[in-house]
């Protein structure tokens, strides 16, 4: 037998034995799941904190449509997320629909940007890309299956030395079942989802966390240590990151207090961003003491730069809080914002960035 009819014998046994495996449904696993899906923010709010603690699978799903490019080739034009899905160890599977929302729900955005939580996906720094030029999330601890099956399943390899595997070849491998791609995938996920719909959003997130299980039984056959997931295996959209992609800024924590509005932070952000004024002008224009309240020392009439600073930062703060309350406002005004972020030549605006 030549290497050729060897490697074609190989891959038909591979289709055939495929062919005879089950199709992977997360009714069919314990924990019994449970699958609750939204369209309302508040409700999406509360469903967050009834998650388990630990690692938590994230999906999403958006709609898309192909076109062919004038020089040859087909691309295709991807609207904003329409669907995150989470999956948690109690077998608790939310499906909240973010397109038919307002704003984005605060506690899935805190979930989403918590450095602590491990959210274990496929190709999950593109789904975290995405996140944030759709709503400006900052998404943190974005943990990538294939990376971590590589390190904790050497042998298995079911992506060769690929990083990024697809998930129907995870769960065929690790779950030895059939995750069926349909025609849902390329369906729309901004109306009402329909039962099939739901199944499909479900079993994703659903067999991404069996298959993390299954590889860390991988890892402890094999006597591999996978410690600080958060910190070794994954990723994160960092303000470096951020700052890269396509015309768009920075959010906040919603855990941060807003600072009061006060007419000094208006101020300074006219000086700044509509008459162009320097620094140094801006700490006597601002400095009440110039003005005769409060206490001269040394004669110094002058504001501290870092005052200037942070009375612009917390302007600016209140600005991008709120744009990110109303979901159309965050795609129209982001260009602008981000422009607004990257005037920083004579001012250092990291801060805003470093939570």
């Amino acid at each position: 037998m030549t290497m050729a009819s060897a490697q074609v014998k190989e891959i038909k046994t591979a289709v055939e034995d495929a062919m005879e495996l089950p199709k992977y449904k997360h009714e069919d696993y314990s924990p019994k799941t449970t699958v609750v899906y939204t369209r309302h923010e508040e409700e999406a709010d509360d469903l967050i904190l009834t998650l388990k603690q630990g690692p938590v699978a994230l999906d999403m799903e958006w709609r898309f449509f192909p076109f062919r490019r004038p020089g040859g080739g087909y691309g295709h034009h991807e609207n904003r997320t329409a669907v995150v899905q989470i999956a948690d160890s109690s077998g608790m599977i939310l499906v909240i629909q973010v397109y038919s929302m307002r704003r984005f729900p605060v506690k899935l955005q805190e979930l989403i940007e918590n450095p602590t939580i491990p959210k274990i996906g496929v190709n999950i720094l593109n789904d975290g890309k995405k996140l944030f030029r759709d709503y400006g999330i900052l998404a943190a601890n974005l943990v990538e299956l294939g990376a971590i099956a590589l390190v904790a399943d050497p042998a298995g390899k079911p992506g060769g030395q690929r990083k990024i595997v697809s998930l129907a070849k995870l769960v065929e491998h690790y779950c030895k079942k059939i995750l069926e791609k349909g025609s849902e995938r390329t369906g729309n996920w901004e109306l009402v989802l329909d039962q099939n719909q739901l199944d499909y959003a479900a079993n994703d997130p659903h067999s991404s966390l069996m298959v993390y299980y299954e590889i860390m039984k991988k890892a402890e056959q094999n006597n591999v240590t996978v410690t600080n997931l958060e910190e070794t295996y994954s990723s994160s959209i960092d303000k470096d990151l951020a700052a890269s992609l396509i015309k768009t800024t920075s959010s906040f924590s919603n855990q941060d207090p807003l600072p009061s509005m006060t007419m000094q932070y208006l101020r300074a952000y006219h000086y700044w961003h509509n008459q162009n004024m320097s620094l140094e002008k801006m700490c006597v224009e601002l400095s009440l003491k110039s003005k005769g309240f409060g206490q001269v020392v040394d004669g110094d009439l002058k504001l501290k730069p870092g005052t200037v600073i942070t009375y612009i930062i917390n302007a600016l703060k209140k600005i991008w809080k709120l744009v990110q309350q109303d979901i159309s406002s965050w795609t129209r005004h982001r260009e602008w914002i981000v422009q607004m972020w990257k005037k920083q030549n004579s001012l250092d605006l990291n801060p805003i960035l470093d939570k």
